[in-house]
This record gives C-alpha cells, sequence and structure tokens, in this order.
C-alpha cells in the first residue's frame, strides 16, 4: 500500500464511524497550513532561551507527528483533486531534475 492508500484507508474507516468530517479542497490547504504551524510550534518548544512548556523529550517526535498531519492532508487534498501522490512525486521530481540539467 502507498501512503496515499494508507491515508485513505483509514480516513474511510472514520467516516464511517462519524468520527471524521470529510474536509473539502479548501479546508484541506488550510489544515495543511496549521499543522505546518504546529510543527513549527514544537521545534520553537526545543529552543531552552524562549520561555513556553519546553517537552523535551518528546518534542522532536512531535514535530514528526505534525509533518505527518501535513502529508495526510496533501493526501486528502489529492484525493479531492484525483491525483496519485506518486504520479504527482515523479513528475515534480522530474521536472527539478530538468530543471538543474540532471540526466536520469
Amino acid at each position: 500500500m502507498t501512503i496515499q492508500e494508507i491515508v485513505r484507508f483509514h480516513r474511510n474507516k472514520w467516516i464511517q464511524s462519524g468520527d471524521f468530517g470529510m474536509p473539502d479542497l479548501k479546508d484541506c490547504l488550510d489544515f495543511m497550513v496549521c499543522e505546518a504551524g504546529e510543527a513549527i510550534d514544537a521545534r520553537l518548544r526545543l529552543d531552552p532561551k524562549y520561555v513556553r512548556n519546553n517537552e523535551k523529550d518528546s518534542a522532536i517526535y512531535k514535530i514528526a507527528l505534525e509533518l505527518f498531519d501535513v502529508i495526510m492532508m496533501a493526501c486528502t487534498a489529492l484525493d479531492i483533486l484525483g491525483f496519485d501522490l506518486m504520479d504527482i512525486a515523479r513528475d515534480k521530481l522530474h521536472r527539478m531534475d530538468v530543471k538543474r540539467s540532471i540526466e536520469e
């Protein structure tokens, strides 16, 4: 299973259980920005010079979890748009190679 398929599988389980409201494209994009902000907040909490609730033991993992929330919303947005993550990833990486004159 791809990441997009795994996210879709779990999302469908949550929808069927009544515990997940399917966001529209706008909400997916908004949630992605919010989750990225939460990852930034978790990173800031690593710096002891800031007076915050420093969760040092779990802060790095918290960053990873927030980044995955971004990925989940991106997968949902791609489903809404009718695109496959792997196809988009291959195309984007190819375009970046071409831009840099790197042969495959």
